[in-house]
């Protein structure tokens, strides 16, 4: 209930206003989001580079409705990656992107959106950067699985996403486990029809337990994306016990959260990575990680109080 007012409060105009106006608050902003543009979150790479951590990096700018807007996606994605391979963050950056951003539901659908995911993936390429496809809803899980298996015949690195919440995910998993192929495995954040994916806490962090047995044992590169203590523990074992060492597998969390967790991981020789969203669309990714965690909105009263105890708050 509290995730919810907080989502529907801070999307009001005027809360935007204060977030984006006060100072304090726009450095609480800064622990969640790499910016509002490239040249910013290449920065918030290096940050993360130089504590032993690697990157993701995801544009945030808005719903994609024209084959302008994604073409446009096409090219801010190229610059990022420009930008990246000149500041030398390539070896430990990648890209990721969702199928909708290059055009899926605009004029030429889905192989549109095949094509600029080509062009997308190949400038990456000539940067040294490996690209991840995220997971949408449910009804657009098979033709995103459909557009990575047919770029993977030109660009067989290509990562894509999968969510345990969903029923399908453990065939999936299996598909994809072959040798070269990586996958992301998250829990999901879209609702899943009736019958078609696990509802309860419980029956999601089983059903992630078996898809990253499936994938921990198979030829693939794991990326496992979870905050859970307990599920990044499992993973620890799970890869102990596929005999799996560090450069075969990562573990994965989004910028700002569990950050001492991030830096002592890597410092005991485990391949962390960080997801960094950036771009005009951030404050919606900003409200929505409030929601998620209203334990957060601490750091939002230290910042209108004082930024000495902003820098002293650590929220889990």
């Amino acid at each position: 209930m509290l995730g919810r007012v907080v989502s529907r409060v801070g999307r009001a105009p005027v809360a935007r206003r204060v977030v984006t106006s006060t100072p304090g608050l726009r450095e609480t902003t800064r622990r969640f989001v790499g910016g509002a543009d490239a040249p910013s979150a290449v920065i918030t790479a290096e940050s993360l580079h130089e504590q032993g951590l690697r990157t993701t990096l995801h544009l945030r700018a808005g719903e994609v409705r024209t084959a302008a807007e994604a073409d446009e996606h096409v090219r801010a994605y190229a610059e990022l990656a420009t930008r990246l391979a000149s500041a030398g963050c390539g070896p430990a950056s990648e890209i990721s992107l969702r199928l909708d951003q290059l055009g899926l539901h605009a004029p030429g659908g889905w192989a549109g959106a095949v094509d600029r995911l080509h062009d997308v993936v190949a400038r990456a390429a000539d940067c040294g950067l490996f690209v991840t496809v995220d997971m949408g809803p449910e009804e657009e899980v098979g033709r995103t699985l459909a557009a990575v298996a047919a770029a993977r015949e030109a660009h067989p690195s290509l990562g894509v996403t999968l969510q345990a919440a969903l029923r399908r995910t453990a065939d999936d998993c299996r598909m994809l486990a072959h040798g070269g192929s990586r996958v992301r495995l998250v829990k999901g954040e879209h609702p899943a029809a009736p019958g078609t994916g696990f509802a309860e806490p419980d029956e999601i962090d089983a059903a992630f337990l078996r898809c990253l047995a499936i994938l921990m044992d198979g030829q693939g590169y794991p990326m496992v994306a979870t905050h859970d203590p307990r599920l990044m523990d499992a993973a620890l074992r799970l890869a102990r016990e596929a005999g799996r060492k560090s450069p075969e597998w990562e573990l994965q969390m989004l910028l700002g959260v569990r950050r001492e967790d991030q830096r002592a991981l890597a410092a005991d020789g485990v391949r962390v990575r960080v997801y960094v969203p950036y771009g005009p669309d951030w404050y919606g990714w900003f409200v929505t990680r409030m929601a998620e965690r209203p334990a957060n909105l601490r750091l939002l009263a230290h910042a209108l109080l004082s930024r000495d105890e902003l820098r002293a708050t650590e929220a889990v």
